[in-house]
């Protein structure tokens, strides 16, 4: 929830970690249920690390070359 309320992230980032952690809450060897969630939570993942990846690239960028606003 600390994301979620973070001004360095914003809200759909915290969503998309929120949806891909509580499909990561079953466990992958928990057959075929435990399988179809771990399969589920690779999509709403790699959009919450790509979303985390540009904003931490952005904030890496010397402060000249940022957009304004953020």
């Amino acid at each position: 929830m600390l994301m979620y309320r973070s001004s360095v992230f914003g809200r759909p980032t915290a969503v998309w970690g929120l949806v891909a952690a509580s499909l990561m809450a079953v466990p992958s060897n928990f057959g075929t249920v435990g399988l179809v969630f771990a399969m589920a939570s690779l999509v709403p993942w790699a959009v919450f690390a790509v979303l985390v990846a540009r904003r931490l690239l952005e904030l890496a960028r010397p402060p000249s070359s940022r957009p304004i606003g953020r």
